[in-house]
């Protein structure tokens, strides 16, 4: 998962304004356990496209992993 976290950064670096790349960042981060950076990442993609469904649905597996559902 390292490894994936690694590409992951790439990607936020190079597309910063794509929130695809960080959706996939929250996801690689939330299977490392990393919750609360996750949300970070979700909350940024969602910032940048409001519409995109998986950054809502990572926000609520990170937000149910952390025991906060909205």
């Amino acid at each position: 998962m390292q490894k994936a976290l690694k590409f992951n950064d790439i990607a936020v670096a190079n597309c910063p304004a794509d929130p695809i790349c960080h959706c996939n960042r929250s996801w690689t981060l939330g299977l490392l356990g990393r919750h609360e950076e996750s949300l970070e990442e979700c909350e940024i993609a969602i910032s940048l496209d409001p519409n995109y469904a998986m950054a809502w649905n990572n926000k609520a597996h990170d937000l149910c992993r952390l025991g906060e559902p909205e």
